[in-house]
């Protein structure tokens, strides 16, 4: 860049040339042949006195270039060259600016700039805020190894055939989500899916059902804000009942949810949920299609799980004119009595986590639609009809230390079975659970978990009981294990070893928790290893 002060210079002079210059030129005699001046003359259409102003006016512009020398002369030996790159640099800034605001602006392709990025997700926004799209993912690959010590001597028997010792990797969990708010922040929506894992002992799988890899739909709802703390939910969504089926996956401690949740949580459903949450409490009922449980009544030779009288029925994805109940309802409350609700969005305490402390309970009623049937049923008839009512309840007990934590639930359900076999009027569980976990270091966590699981048919006085069929069943499991995040739950990296110390009956076996059912009294515990790699993005 040119030095100033020789522009200053190189202008002044340049100046005063030209306006000698012209002053000539427009001057052909100044002076008379006496050497006098003639006032009343005029040279050129300029007479003397303006030639002489014009003069004084040169001169005054000289001595100006020479202060204008002065200061500049002084400013570079105070300061040098600084004040110019000052200059410099905030005009480059304010090029860079304009620059990437019209990038920005060709970019969205639109005049009003929508805004896009990462914000614990990635995510597309209107720049009014009435619109918002998030979209996140998950994945959860495993190897899973199981031992038993009774087999099947029926090698295409789903529980493992003639192979004591079973071990392989799966993708457990592979999911999308997508969320935010239309036309104001008051009306939300979720839509979540999964590439299923499949499904155990299916040898020509059915990707059309979801099956091996396929994509099946698990949430899908939308939730309106009546005031700051109610809002109303419809659609397909979890049940508000057991608080560790709630806890995303996601979310867990344990690589897997206890048997226990397993057996007696009441999955999915589509329906309607009017939810209220205040400073301290917090409140969900719920009218859906119904729940389900995972208390199978095993028929002969066929490994079929009846519920009431369904087959282990999916109320998720179902169409209207399934068979499913006559009514359901469902609710849960919650009181936090220390902490905020965020803290129990995780069934884990990080370090530096402030004290928190939460209760839960919830219940469960519904009634089978009148006169179902045993479908696939062979025996007493084809036909038989029944009616069967359903109660669950649920406890729970939370609390976080920050750097350490401690979870209790406890459930007890009760079918009431009109008419189911000879003989037969009631089932009923219960179960507990308990579970904790200290962090060694900001990343390393090691937890411990002890479960309890008791299942009986009361009133059962089939003749020559079939092969295969238990009246009642008891769970006594243990699980250790630790986690290591290598950051947050983003990225973590999971192992632990779960002991069963009894039969591991069909009632609480569970192939995504890595228990195949032991059906024998003289089984020995049941061994089972699990690795897991979490990635969240």
């Amino acid at each position: 860049m040119p030095d100033t002060r020789a522009t200053c210079q190189i202008t002044m002079s340049t100046i005063t040339a030209w306006l000698l210059a012209l002053a000539l030129l427009l001057v052909p005699g100044v002076m008379g042949a006496h050497g006098e001046t003639d006032s009343s003359s005029k040279a050129g259409g300029l007479d003397v006195q303006e030639m002489q102003e014009l003069l004084k006016r040169v001169e005054q512009l000289e001595s100006a270039n020479q202060v204008l020398e002065d200061e500049v002369r002084h400013l570079k030996a105070s300061e040098g060259e600084q004040w110019l790159s000052e200059q410099r640099a905030q005009q480059i800034r304010t090029v860079v600016t304009d620059v990437l605001a019209d990038a920005g602006t060709r970019a969205s392709l639109q005049s009003d700039a929508m805004t896009a990025g990462w914000n614990d997700g990635f995510f597309l926004a209107s720049p009014d805020g009435r619109f918002l799209l998030k979209i996140d993912g998950m994945t959860q690959f495993r190897f899973v190894l199981n031992h038993t010590r009774y087999v099947n001597p029926n090698p295409f028997n789903n529980n493992g055939g003639l192979d004591r010792w079973r071990w392989g990797f799966e993708n457990t969990r592979t999911r999308l989500t997508f969320r935010g708010h239309v036309f104001g922040p008051d009306l939300q929506y979720l839509v979540r899916g999964e590439f299923s894992r499949g499904v155990t002992g299916q040898v020509t799988p059915d990707i059309s059902n979801g099956d091996r890899g396929g994509f099946r739909l698990l949430d899908a709802w939308a939730r309106y804000n009546l005031t700051e703390d109610w809002s109303l939910r419809i659609g397909q969504f979890k049940l508000p009942f057991s608080r560790e089926e709630l806890v995303s996956s996601a979310y867990q401690q344990v690589i897997e949810r206890s048997l226990v949740n397993e057996a007696f949580n009441l999955g999915r459903s589509q329906g309607l949920e009017l939810y209220y949450r205040g400073s301290d409490f917090s409140w969900a009922l719920s009218y859906t299609d119904g729940g389900s449980v995972n208390l199978p009544f095993t028929i002969a030779g066929t490994g079929a799980k009846q519920f009431g009288g369904f087959t282990r029925f999916d109320f998720a994805n179902s169409p209207w004119s399934d068979p499913t109940s006559d009514f359901s309802f469902t609710s849960r409350l919650e009181w936090k009595p220390a902490g905020d609700w965020q803290s129990f969005k995780a069934m884990t305490s990080p370090m530096g986590q402030p004290f928190a402390m939460m209760f839960g309970l919830a219940g469960h009623y519904q009634k089978d639609e009148s006169g179902a049937k045993l479908e696939g049923q062979s025996f007493p008839t084809p036909d038989e009809t029944f009616t069967t009512d359903f109660w669950a309840v649920t406890a729970d007990a939370s609390f976080q230390f920050g750097g350490a934590n401690l979870f209790f639930s406890g459930y007890y359900v009760w079918m009431d079975i009109d008419s189911l076999v000879q003989n037969t009027d009631s089932a009923s569980g219960w179960g507990a659970t308990a579970q904790g976990g200290l962090y060694f270091t900001p990343k390393l966590e090691g937890f411990a978990r002890f479960e309890y699981g008791d299942y009986n048919i009361h009133g059962f006085d089939f003749p020559g009981n079939p092969a295969g069929f238990a009246p009642d069943g008891d769970l006594l499991a243990m699980t250790l294990g630790a986690n290591y995040y290598l950051d947050g739950q983003d990225v973590k990296l999971s192992g632990d070893i779960s002991l069963t110390f009894n039969e591991m009956t069909e009632y609480f076996s569970s192939d995504i928790a890595g228990f195949r059912p032991d059906q024998s009294s003289d089984a020995q515990p049941q061994i089972v290893i699990r690795t897991q790699f979490q990635l969240l993005f």
